[in-house]
């Protein structure tokens, strides 16, 4: 009875493990020559937006609205936007996911679908990059009527 349950156990910890790890992003795709880590020469992608904040006005219920985040890498390596993540289902980011040389411009596109929504909304977008800091916000606000 005894090496049923630890053969159970043993089941039960070696079926948990991922090795598929398939959809992940690979370190290798974002990995910079020069990382934040031992970085001595400052040579960093830097990730400036035009702005973080944006705020939509009054809205009808039921509206797809639009905003596009600008940015430009303003730093020496070429930047690399792993993952760019909304809060909600109801927010859905589009970005290149070519690397932007420095001195490039970029642009982050977010649809905000407002179907079923009333009242102040404020939604937040990660962007994950290989700029330091890594992980930079961005939101989006409406008034639902």
């Amino acid at each position: 009875m005894k090496s049923i349950y630890i053969l159970t156990i043993l089941i039960l910890l070696f079926s948990c493990t991922d090795k598929s790890k398939k959809g992940t992003l690979s370190p290798s795709l974002i990995s910079n020559p020069s990382t934040a880590g031992n970085n001595t020469n400052n040579q960093l992608p830097e990730l400036d937006f035009e702005e973080t904040r944006y705020h939509f006005g009054e809205v009808k219920q039921g509206e797809k609205i639009n905003h596009t985040f600008k940015f430009t890498n303003t730093g020496n390596a070429d930047l690399i936007l792993a993952t760019v993540s909304a809060s909600c289902g109801c927010t859905v980011p589009e970005w290149n996911k070519e690397p932007i040389k420095p001195g490039e411009e970029g642009s982050i596109k977010v649809t905000f679908n407002t179907e079923g929504k009333t009242g102040m909304q404020s939604k937040t977008i990660s962007v994950m990059s290989n700029a330091k800091p890594g992980t930079r916000v961005l939101t989006i606000s409406a008034e639902i009527n």
